[in-house]
């Protein structure tokens, strides 16, 4: 399997990531992600039992957005350091919230 990140520039990539996955897919993908350690690709494929061109094109969209880091050698992604950041400020906001 190898990894093809999709090079559309942002307001062509959108209308493929829209048809392509729902806000719960994103955020469970990014669940898992928040460990910050490397996932494979066939790991997010799955377990969310997605085709692989939607897992291609949900990961062109978090990395075009900065979201993730990508590894197309190892086939590998993992949050970046800033998007690791922010949801943990996401959640400690949750957690401190009446």
């Amino acid at each position: 399997m190898l990894i093809t990140v999709i090079t559309l520039p942002r307001h062509q990539l959108y209308p493929f990531v829209k048809e392509a996955m729902s806000v719960p897919q994103i955020d469970e993908i990014l669940e898992v992600l928040r460990d910050g350690e490397w996932h494979d690709l066939s790991e997010i494929v799955g377990k969310f039992r997605l085709h692989e061109f939607e897992v291609r094109i949900i990961m062109s969209f978090l990395a075009e957005y900065n979201f993730i880091d990508l590894d197309k050698q190892r086939q590998k992604l993992k949050l970046t350091n800033s998007a690791l950041n922010f949801l943990q400020k996401i959640q400690r906001i949750e957690r401190e919230a009446p």
